[in-house]
């Protein structure tokens, strides 16, 4: 479950392909927070994130 999620877009991806890559920054038992670069074909960053979930059991 979503809890928050900071993004900054740092310049406009309007053809090509983009890649993000996400790195988990810390795996709790009941948090996770994690870092996402995203970039355009020539490697320029085009967007960063840092979202934090919440892990619950499934039912």
């Amino acid at each position: 479950m979503g809890i928050e999620l900071n993004a900054s877009y740092l310049r406009a991806a309007t053809t090509g392909v983009v890649t993000a890559v996400c790195t988990p920054a810390r795996r709790g038992r009941t948090l996770a927070a994690f870092h996402v670069e995203v970039s355009d074909e020539q490697g320029r960053a085009t967007a960063t994130a840092r979202p934090t979930c919440m892990l619950r059991r499934a039912r």
